[in-house]
Protein backbone atom coordinates (compact mmCIF):
# COMPACT_ATOMS: atom_id res chain seq x y z
CA UNK A 1 0.00 0.00 0.00
CA UNK A 2 1.16 3.50 -0.72
CA UNK A 3 1.64 6.11 1.93
CA UNK A 4 -0.68 8.96 2.00
CA UNK A 5 0.41 11.69 -0.40
CA UNK A 6 0.57 15.16 1.35
CA UNK A 7 0.29 18.22 -0.94
CA UNK A 8 -1.83 20.97 0.56
CA UNK A 9 1.20 23.17 1.20
CA UNK A 10 1.74 23.74 -2.51
CA UNK A 11 -1.39 25.90 -2.52
CA UNK A 12 0.40 28.43 -0.34
CA UNK A 13 3.22 28.51 -2.87
CA UNK A 14 0.83 29.19 -5.74
CA UNK A 15 -1.08 31.82 -3.82
CA UNK A 16 2.09 33.70 -3.05
CA UNK A 17 3.59 33.49 -6.52
CA UNK A 18 0.60 35.02 -8.29
CA UNK A 19 0.43 38.35 -6.42
CA UNK A 20 4.22 38.62 -6.39
CA UNK A 21 4.33 38.39 -10.20
CA UNK A 22 1.49 40.85 -10.68
CA UNK A 23 2.92 43.37 -8.25
CA UNK A 24 6.41 43.48 -9.69
CA UNK A 25 6.35 42.47 -13.34
CA UNK A 26 4.32 45.45 -14.49
CA UNK A 27 6.80 48.08 -13.32
CA UNK A 28 10.06 46.08 -13.25
CA UNK A 29 11.76 48.71 -11.05
CA UNK A 30 15.52 48.90 -10.84
CA UNK A 31 15.17 48.69 -7.08
CA UNK A 32 12.30 47.61 -4.88
CA UNK A 33 10.27 50.41 -3.40
CA UNK A 34 9.55 50.49 0.32
CA UNK A 35 5.94 49.30 -0.21
CA UNK A 36 7.17 46.41 -2.35
CA UNK A 37 9.71 45.44 0.32
CA UNK A 38 6.96 45.44 2.93
CA UNK A 39 4.73 43.38 0.64
CA UNK A 40 7.49 40.80 0.06
CA UNK A 41 8.13 40.55 3.79
CA UNK A 42 4.42 40.10 4.45
CA UNK A 43 4.23 37.32 1.87
CA UNK A 44 7.23 35.65 3.41
CA UNK A 45 5.72 35.80 6.89
CA UNK A 46 2.35 34.48 5.69
CA UNK A 47 4.04 31.64 3.82
CA UNK A 48 5.69 30.50 7.05
CA UNK A 49 2.43 30.72 9.02
CA UNK A 50 0.57 28.73 6.38
CA UNK A 51 3.27 26.06 6.32
CA UNK A 52 3.02 25.75 10.09
CA UNK A 53 -0.77 25.46 9.85
CA UNK A 54 -0.60 22.56 7.39
CA UNK A 55 2.00 20.68 9.44
CA UNK A 56 -0.56 19.30 11.87
CA UNK A 57 -2.75 17.96 9.07
CA UNK A 58 0.26 16.31 7.45
CA UNK A 59 1.16 14.65 10.74
CA UNK A 60 -2.40 13.47 11.22
CA UNK A 61 -2.74 11.88 7.79
CA UNK A 62 0.66 10.22 8.22
CA UNK A 63 -0.54 8.73 11.48
CA UNK A 64 -3.68 7.40 9.83
CA UNK A 65 -1.61 5.77 7.07
CA UNK A 66 0.66 4.19 9.69
CA UNK A 67 -2.40 2.83 11.49
CA UNK A 68 -3.81 1.30 8.31
CA UNK A 69 -0.46 -0.32 7.52
CA UNK A 70 -0.33 -1.64 11.08
CA UNK A 71 -3.87 -3.03 10.77
CA UNK A 72 -3.20 -4.82 7.51
CA UNK A 73 -0.03 -6.39 8.88
CA UNK A 74 -1.94 -8.01 11.76
CA UNK A 75 -3.16 -11.12 9.88
CA UNK A 76 0.43 -12.38 9.73
CA UNK A 77 0.51 -12.55 13.52
CA UNK A 78 -3.01 -13.98 13.67
CA UNK A 79 -2.08 -16.87 11.38
CA UNK A 80 0.93 -17.63 13.57
CA UNK A 81 -1.30 -17.66 16.65
CA UNK A 82 -3.87 -19.89 14.93
CA UNK A 83 -1.14 -22.42 14.15
CA UNK A 84 -0.36 -22.67 17.85
CA UNK A 85 -1.81 -25.81 19.51
CA UNK A 86 -3.88 -23.60 21.80
CA UNK A 87 -6.12 -21.50 19.54
CA UNK A 88 -7.41 -19.66 22.59
CA UNK A 89 -4.24 -17.61 22.41
CA UNK A 90 -5.36 -16.29 19.05
CA UNK A 91 -8.61 -15.00 20.52
CA UNK A 92 -6.79 -13.43 23.46
CA UNK A 93 -4.31 -11.74 21.16
CA UNK A 94 -7.02 -10.40 18.83
CA UNK A 95 -8.98 -9.01 21.78
CA UNK A 96 -5.93 -7.05 22.93
CA UNK A 97 -5.07 -6.02 19.37
CA UNK A 98 -8.60 -4.80 18.65
CA UNK A 99 -8.62 -2.64 21.77
CA UNK A 100 -5.30 -1.08 20.75
CA UNK A 101 -6.55 -0.53 17.20
CA UNK A 102 -9.68 1.28 18.36
CA UNK A 103 -7.63 3.35 20.79
CA UNK A 104 -5.34 4.44 17.95
CA UNK A 105 -8.30 5.46 15.80
CA UNK A 106 -9.86 7.39 18.67
CA UNK A 107 -6.57 9.14 19.43
CA UNK A 108 -6.25 10.23 15.82
CA UNK A 109 -9.76 11.69 15.84
CA UNK A 110 -8.94 13.55 19.06
CA UNK A 111 -5.84 14.94 17.37
CA UNK A 112 -7.93 16.01 14.38
CA UNK A 113 -10.36 17.89 16.64
CA UNK A 114 -7.44 19.70 18.28
CA UNK A 115 -6.13 21.18 15.02
CA UNK A 116 -6.84 24.82 14.13
CA UNK A 117 -9.42 24.93 11.34
CA UNK A 118 -8.97 28.51 10.11
CA UNK A 119 -6.27 28.99 7.50
CA UNK A 120 -3.95 31.94 8.25
CA UNK A 121 -4.87 35.07 6.33
CA UNK A 122 -2.22 37.22 4.68
CA UNK A 123 -1.70 40.75 5.96
CA UNK A 124 -3.83 43.45 4.36
CA UNK A 125 -0.76 44.76 2.54
CA UNK A 126 -0.66 41.60 0.39
CA UNK A 127 -2.90 42.11 -2.69
CA UNK A 128 -5.15 39.16 -3.44
CA UNK A 129 -7.11 38.98 -6.67
CA UNK A 130 -10.59 37.43 -6.78
CA UNK A 131 -9.01 34.25 -8.19
CA UNK A 132 -6.50 34.10 -5.34
CA UNK A 133 -9.30 34.61 -2.84
CA UNK A 134 -10.98 31.55 -4.36
CA UNK A 135 -7.76 29.57 -4.00
CA UNK A 136 -7.44 30.65 -0.39
CA UNK A 137 -11.02 29.60 0.30
CA UNK A 138 -10.39 26.23 -1.32
CA UNK A 139 -7.25 25.64 0.70
CA UNK A 140 -9.18 26.63 3.81
CA UNK A 141 -11.35 23.56 3.30
CA UNK A 142 -8.38 21.36 4.23
CA UNK A 143 -9.87 20.73 7.67
CA UNK A 144 -13.19 19.56 6.25
CA UNK A 145 -11.56 17.40 3.59
CA UNK A 146 -9.28 15.80 6.15
CA UNK A 147 -12.25 15.18 8.41
CA UNK A 148 -14.09 13.42 5.61
CA UNK A 149 -11.06 11.23 4.96
CA UNK A 150 -10.71 10.43 8.66
CA UNK A 151 -14.36 9.42 8.95
CA UNK A 152 -14.42 7.27 5.81
CA UNK A 153 -11.15 5.50 6.60
CA UNK A 154 -12.18 5.17 10.25
CA UNK A 155 -15.32 3.31 9.23
CA UNK A 156 -13.34 1.05 6.91
CA UNK A 157 -10.84 0.38 9.71
CA UNK A 158 -13.62 -0.56 12.13
CA UNK A 159 -15.03 -3.02 9.61
CA UNK A 160 -11.56 -4.54 9.25
CA UNK A 161 -11.16 -4.83 13.02
CA UNK A 162 -14.45 -6.72 13.18
CA UNK A 163 -13.25 -9.06 10.43
CA UNK A 164 -10.10 -9.73 12.46
CA UNK A 165 -12.20 -10.50 15.54
CA UNK A 166 -14.27 -12.98 13.52
CA UNK A 167 -11.16 -14.53 11.94
CA UNK A 168 -9.86 -15.43 15.40
CA UNK A 169 -12.26 -18.37 15.10
CA UNK A 170 -9.85 -19.96 12.63
CA UNK A 171 -12.70 -20.86 10.31
CA UNK A 172 -11.68 -20.82 6.66
CA UNK A 173 -14.65 -18.71 5.59
CA UNK A 174 -13.78 -16.06 8.19
CA UNK A 175 -10.17 -15.98 7.00
CA UNK A 176 -11.30 -15.57 3.38
CA UNK A 177 -13.54 -12.65 4.41
CA UNK A 178 -10.53 -11.11 6.17
CA UNK A 179 -8.48 -11.40 3.00
CA UNK A 180 -11.25 -9.67 1.06
CA UNK A 181 -11.39 -7.04 3.80
CA UNK A 182 -7.73 -6.22 3.26
CA UNK A 183 -8.42 -5.19 -0.31
CA UNK A 184 -11.56 -3.32 0.70
CA UNK A 185 -9.68 -1.29 3.33
CA UNK A 186 -6.86 -0.51 0.91
CA UNK A 187 -9.32 0.60 -1.77
CA UNK A 188 -11.32 2.71 0.67
CA UNK A 189 -8.20 4.55 1.73
CA UNK A 190 -6.97 5.17 -1.82
CA UNK A 191 -10.39 6.33 -2.98
CA UNK A 192 -10.70 8.72 -0.03
CA UNK A 193 -7.35 10.23 -0.99
CA UNK A 194 -8.52 10.71 -4.58
CA UNK A 195 -11.63 12.57 -3.45
CA UNK A 196 -9.56 14.77 -1.14
CA UNK A 197 -6.95 15.56 -3.77
CA UNK A 198 -9.53 16.26 -6.48
CA UNK A 199 -11.24 18.72 -4.17
CA UNK A 200 -7.93 20.47 -3.57
CA UNK A 201 -7.06 20.57 -7.27
CA UNK A 202 -10.41 22.17 -8.16
CA UNK A 203 -9.50 25.29 -6.20
CA UNK A 204 -5.90 25.52 -7.38
CA UNK A 205 -3.98 26.55 -10.45
CA UNK A 206 -0.38 26.37 -11.53
CA UNK A 207 2.15 23.95 -10.01
CA UNK A 208 -0.09 23.18 -7.02
CA UNK A 209 -2.88 21.88 -9.22
CA UNK A 210 -0.65 19.83 -11.49
CA UNK A 211 1.17 18.28 -8.54
CA UNK A 212 -2.17 17.32 -6.96
CA UNK A 213 -3.41 15.79 -10.21
CA UNK A 214 -0.30 13.61 -10.69
CA UNK A 215 -1.07 12.08 -7.32
CA UNK A 216 -4.72 11.58 -8.22
CA UNK A 217 -3.62 9.65 -11.30
CA UNK A 218 -1.07 7.52 -9.45
CA UNK A 219 -3.70 6.69 -6.82
CA UNK A 220 -6.16 5.72 -9.53
CA UNK A 221 -3.53 3.44 -11.01
CA UNK A 222 -2.91 1.78 -7.65
CA UNK A 223 -6.67 1.36 -7.23
CA UNK A 224 -6.72 -0.49 -10.56
CA UNK A 225 -3.79 -2.65 -9.46
CA UNK A 226 -5.31 -3.39 -6.05
CA UNK A 227 -8.59 -4.40 -7.68
CA UNK A 228 -6.59 -6.64 -10.02
CA UNK A 229 -4.93 -8.34 -7.05
CA UNK A 230 -8.34 -8.79 -5.43
CA UNK A 231 -9.75 -10.35 -8.61
CA UNK A 232 -6.65 -12.49 -8.99
CA UNK A 233 -7.05 -13.79 -5.43
CA UNK A 234 -10.64 -14.78 -6.17
CA UNK A 235 -9.80 -16.23 -9.59
CA UNK A 236 -11.47 -13.76 -11.95
CA UNK A 237 -8.73 -11.29 -12.97
CA UNK A 238 -8.48 -9.82 -16.47
CA UNK A 239 -4.81 -8.97 -16.92
CA UNK A 240 -5.20 -7.52 -20.41
CA UNK A 241 -7.93 -5.08 -19.35
CA UNK A 242 -5.96 -4.12 -16.26
CA UNK A 243 -2.89 -3.39 -18.38
CA UNK A 244 -4.85 -1.08 -20.68
CA UNK A 245 -6.21 0.91 -17.75
CA UNK A 246 -2.80 1.17 -16.06
CA UNK A 247 -1.12 2.41 -19.22
CA UNK A 248 -3.83 5.03 -19.58
CA UNK A 249 -3.07 6.38 -16.11
CA UNK A 250 0.67 6.38 -16.81
CA UNK A 251 0.12 8.36 -20.02
CA UNK A 252 -2.08 10.88 -18.23
CA UNK A 253 0.55 11.28 -15.51
CA UNK A 254 3.19 12.16 -18.11
CA UNK A 255 0.88 14.73 -19.68
CA UNK A 256 0.30 16.33 -16.28
CA UNK A 257 4.02 16.36 -15.48
CA UNK A 258 4.68 18.11 -18.79
CA UNK A 259 2.21 20.83 -17.75
CA UNK A 260 3.83 20.98 -14.32
CA UNK A 261 7.23 21.65 -15.88
CA UNK A 262 5.75 24.45 -17.99
CA UNK A 263 4.22 26.01 -14.87
CA UNK A 264 7.51 25.78 -12.99
CA UNK A 265 9.41 27.41 -15.82
CA UNK A 266 6.85 30.22 -15.82
CA UNK A 267 7.38 30.90 -12.11
CA UNK A 268 11.15 30.81 -12.59
CA UNK A 269 10.83 33.23 -15.52
CA UNK A 270 8.88 35.64 -13.31
CA UNK A 271 11.57 35.43 -10.65
CA UNK A 272 14.34 36.09 -13.18
CA UNK A 273 12.47 39.06 -14.64
CA UNK A 274 12.28 40.69 -11.19
CA UNK A 275 15.77 40.25 -9.71
CA UNK A 276 14.96 42.69 -6.90
CA UNK A 277 12.22 40.36 -5.67
CA UNK A 278 14.32 37.25 -6.32
CA UNK A 279 17.02 38.68 -4.04
CA UNK A 280 14.65 38.94 -1.05
CA UNK A 281 14.40 36.05 1.45
CA UNK A 282 10.97 35.33 -0.02
CA UNK A 283 12.34 35.16 -3.54
CA UNK A 284 15.25 32.98 -2.45
CA UNK A 285 12.83 30.60 -0.74
CA UNK A 286 10.75 30.39 -3.90
CA UNK A 287 13.84 29.70 -6.02
CA UNK A 288 14.72 26.74 -3.77
CA UNK A 289 11.13 25.51 -3.83
CA UNK A 290 11.11 25.60 -7.63
CA UNK A 291 14.31 23.55 -7.79
CA UNK A 292 12.77 20.99 -5.44
CA UNK A 293 9.62 20.84 -7.56
CA UNK A 294 11.73 19.96 -10.61
CA UNK A 295 13.06 17.00 -8.59
CA UNK A 296 9.50 16.02 -7.79
CA UNK A 297 8.54 16.19 -11.47
CA UNK A 298 11.29 13.68 -12.23
CA UNK A 299 9.98 11.39 -9.47
CA UNK A 300 6.46 11.58 -10.93
CA UNK A 301 7.82 10.52 -14.33
CA UNK A 302 9.53 7.55 -12.70
CA UNK A 303 6.25 6.61 -11.00
CA UNK A 304 4.58 6.65 -14.44
CA UNK A 305 7.33 4.33 -15.72
CA UNK A 306 6.73 1.96 -12.80
CA UNK A 307 3.00 1.97 -13.51
CA UNK A 308 3.80 0.90 -17.06
CA UNK A 309 5.86 -1.93 -15.53
CA UNK A 310 2.79 -2.92 -13.50
CA UNK A 311 0.80 -2.98 -16.73
CA UNK A 312 3.35 -5.29 -18.35
CA UNK A 313 3.22 -7.58 -15.32
CA UNK A 314 -0.58 -7.70 -15.40
CA UNK A 315 -0.62 -8.47 -19.12
CA UNK A 316 1.88 -11.35 -18.62
CA UNK A 317 0.36 -12.48 -15.31
CA UNK A 318 3.88 -12.16 -13.89
CA UNK A 319 3.47 -12.01 -10.11
CA UNK A 320 7.17 -11.42 -9.37
CA UNK A 321 7.37 -8.52 -11.85
CA UNK A 322 4.20 -7.03 -10.42
CA UNK A 323 5.56 -7.17 -6.88
CA UNK A 324 8.84 -5.56 -7.98
CA UNK A 325 7.00 -2.75 -9.79
CA UNK A 326 4.71 -2.14 -6.80
CA UNK A 327 7.71 -1.96 -4.49
CA UNK A 328 9.34 0.51 -6.89
CA UNK A 329 6.25 2.72 -6.75
CA UNK A 330 6.22 2.55 -2.96
CA UNK A 331 9.85 3.67 -2.81
CA UNK A 332 9.19 6.51 -5.25
CA UNK A 333 6.18 7.70 -3.28
CA UNK A 334 8.35 7.73 -0.19
CA UNK A 335 10.76 9.97 -2.10
CA UNK A 336 7.85 12.16 -3.20
CA UNK A 337 6.84 12.61 0.43
CA UNK A 338 10.42 13.32 1.48
CA UNK A 339 10.79 16.07 -1.11
CA UNK A 340 7.47 17.57 -0.09
CA UNK A 341 8.57 17.55 3.55
CA UNK A 342 11.80 19.33 2.59
CA UNK A 343 9.75 22.01 0.83
CA UNK A 344 7.52 22.40 3.87
CA UNK A 345 10.60 23.01 5.98
CA UNK A 346 11.79 25.61 3.47
CA UNK A 347 8.45 27.36 3.61
CA UNK A 348 8.02 27.08 7.37
CA UNK A 349 11.44 28.68 7.83
CA UNK A 350 10.73 31.49 5.38
CA UNK A 351 10.32 34.10 8.08
CA UNK A 352 13.67 33.43 9.72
Amino acid sequence: MLKFQKTALLAAMTLCVAPMSAATAATAPSAMSAPQEREAAAMQEWLARTAAWTRGYSELTSRRVDTILWLTDAPNTLVTKLNDPSKARAREWVTTWAAEARARLASEMDFYRSLPTEIPRPAAIVPLSAQNEMRLTSMGRLADRTGTLMISTGQACEEYIQLMEAAASGRQEDLVRLDAGFYKLTLAHLQAEVVMMEGFAEGSTGPAREFAMTQVESNRAIIVWTQHLHDQYFGNADGAATAVRLRGHATTMREIVARLRVQLRGVERDLRSTPEMAATPFGQTMTRVMASMHETAAVEEQIADAIDALADAAARNDEAAGTAAAERISALVTERIRLDAVRREMLAGAQS
